[in-house]
């Protein structure tokens, strides 16, 4: 494949702005609980497209403990609607980023920090796409109504953004999204699709009792939930694609006490339908009081 002589060389020159844009945008915290963190990054967002001639709408989250939605529009002359999609949230917390010193970190031809890819880079890929379409060929640029969505809670659950992107892409060519995918030697692949995604709740009940004195009157639910955590991660089978994945655990309260509660959150992904039924029936069949 062979490219435009102008076009690389406007590629070439703008790339250093880019990385910029890329830099201040990874070192602006958005885990998707920190509500202010994604809502000024929406601002900064919609501050830098603006050059671009984009209007800022903020649609507040079904959640309200979350960011707002962010969607910029660009009005064109003509009947085609194009959209582009990407989100705003990550998924390390300040306090995670400071003690780990995730940070924007270049490594040779490489660079780190928290949403380099998944997914400020994309953002950044969209503003320089767009510069470029704007470069070298303006009449398309003013001809195409283009819509921005950018979620603000993809990392954990926004079943609002889907409909609000239905809503604003209607009658649209495509809606084209920048998450970039697995690295395939010196190149990476585009996302094209996703799995199908379940949450389950696995509560394990014990029986209370003095550590010292009753221990043996006692059953500890942390210990027999490391035993039922063990079964379901055996669930996932690579060769169906399906996975399951034990997010969280929490149990007990002191250290002198046999733990009556432990929780586990679990979550599996699924891309084929008959995967994700099996999948879902073997997790639910380890239901009932344990052996």
């Amino acid at each position: 494949m062979t490219c435009d002589p102008q076009l690389t060389a406007f590629l070439h020159q703008q790339f250093p702005a880019t990385l910029e844009l890329l830099r201040q945008m990874v070192g602006m915290n958005s885990f998707s609980a920190n509500q202010a963190g994604v809502n000024a990054l929406a601002r900064f967002t919609a501050a830098q497209f603006a050059d671009l001639g984009f209007a800022a709408e903020y649609v507040p989250s079904f959640n309200p403990d979350l960011g707002d939605h962010l969607v910029l529009t660009r009005q064109g002359r003509g009947p085609r609607k194009l959209g582009m999609i990407s989100h705003l949230d990550t998924v390390f917390p300040p306090e995670e980023e400071a003690r780990n010193h995730f940070a924007w970190r270049p490594a040779g031809d490489r660079i780190y920090g928290p949403g380099t890819i998944d997914i400020k880079g994309g953002t950044a890929m969209m503003h320089l796409v767009l510069s470029a379409v704007r470069e070298m060929s303006p009449q398309l640029f003013e001809d195409v109504t283009w819509v921005l969505l950018l979620n603000s809670s993809e990392e954990v659950f926004s079943p609002d953004f889907g409909k609000l992107c239905c809503a604003r892409l209607a009658g649209g060519a495509a809606g084209l999204i920048f998450e970039c995918g697995a690295r395939e030697g010196d190149a990476f692949t585009v996302v094209t699709s996703r799995k199908g995604r379940a949450s389950f709740r696995c509560v394990v009940e014990g029986r209370g009792a003095h550590a010292g004195g009753d221990h043996e009157r006692g059953a500890n639910a942390v210990v027999q939930l490391g035993e039922v955590v063990q079964r379901i991660a055996a669930l996932t089978d690579y060769a169906k694609a399906l996975t399951f994945n034990v997010g969280t655990i929490r149990g007990g309260t002191v250290v002198n006490r046999v733990p009556h509660q432990a929780v586990a959150e679990i979550e599996m992904r699924a891309f084929s339908s008959e995967a994700y039924q099996a999948g879902r029936a073997a997790i639910l069949a380890l239901n009932g009081p344990g052996s």
